[in-house]
């Protein structure tokens, strides 16, 4: 059984750019230099750190969101306090002293299905160490989830789904016979914490990594479920369900008799998933599926 990052270290670099990854909205449409939470996580550094230490922290907020939007080349001025804030997450890291504030929730409703969710609103801050986690583990990542588990993923959108789905139908069209297709209800909500981390443990070799997934782990409150909204908790669901996908894809066969010999057969031609929503072609009605 092959294990993980054994011989991973955080780097100031790594930290750095993650920290410029959240800021500038990678995984996400927008970027956040110019909301008023990320002017709240550079003044509360500021002042930790002495440089505006009279000054008050929702006036320092304010300040530093007024230069953003004033200046073109806002980022320039902010170097040097990246690096320090760096620093001082490294810090946290090694020493395994992660400081974070609690989560706050919302209710909104989905406009496209419609559904009502909880919706979880984490600190900038927070937001960084799930970009530190997904760069760090993004190889293992990789690995783990299947080649057709669409969304949340690099040019593995529906484009990508509705695409694949046509060239098997194309390509196979006597496998294809027959379709399945099912929703995981509340996956979110419903994963518990002790078996995804027992899968984590499983796979990942580095105290320091598994230190920091489970401490965001279990900031999403109870012993179940996974925050939406979270840039890791899309990258833990897809992982999560890799499992049940690599079953479906890689041990799920039935057995036919030919020719008087008993022979094994795919039972499915391949999963495809797009986030909890999974659809399963075969080519013969069964009740092993």
């Amino acid at each position: 059984m092959r294990r993980y990052l054994s011989k991973f270290e955080f780097t100031l670099q790594l930290i750095e750019s993650a920290i410029y990854d959240c800021l500038n909205g990678v995984g996400n449409s927008n970027s956040r230099w110019k909301r008023m939470d990320s002017a709240y996580f550079l003044a509360e550094y500021l002042i930790y750190f002495s440089r505006d230490k009279d000054k008050n922290k929702h006036d320092l907020a304010r300040e530093i969101h007024d230069y953003i939007m004033k200046y073109e080349n806002y980022r320039m001025k902010f170097n040097p306090l990246i690096k320090v804030i760096s620093r001082n997450i490294h810090h946290e890291i090694v020493n395994h002293e992660i400081n974070l504030p609690p989560i706050r929730y919302q209710m909104r409703r989905d406009n496209c299905s419609g559904k009502l969710r909880k919706i979880g609103l984490a600190s900038i801050k927070q937001q960084v160490y799930d970009h530190i986690v997904v760069k760090a583990c993004m190889g293992m990542f990789m690995n783990k989830i299947g080649q057709y588990q669409c969304a949340s993923i690099r040019g593995r959108g529906q484009v990508y789904g509705k695409e694949t789905i046509e060239k098997w139908i194309r390509k196979n069209p006597k496998k294809c016979k027959y379709v399945w297709k099912g929703d995981v209800k509340k996956f979110y909500p419903s994963i518990p914490h002790d078996k995804l981390k027992k899968l984590l443990r499983r796979d990942i070799k580095n105290n320091d990594v598994l230190y920091v997934v489970f401490r965001l782990i279990d900031t999403y409150g109870e012993d179940i479920g996974l925050c939406i909204g979270s840039y890791l908790s899309q990258f833990l669901a897809n992982y999560y369900l890799s499992y049940a996908y690599h079953f479906l894809s890689e041990k799920c066969f039935t057995t036919r008799k030919k020719k008087g010999q008993k022979k094994l057969y795919k039972s499915v031609l391949s999963p495809i998933n797009y986030s909890t929503w999974t659809i399963l072609y075969y080519s013969v009605q069964t009740r092993n599926i």
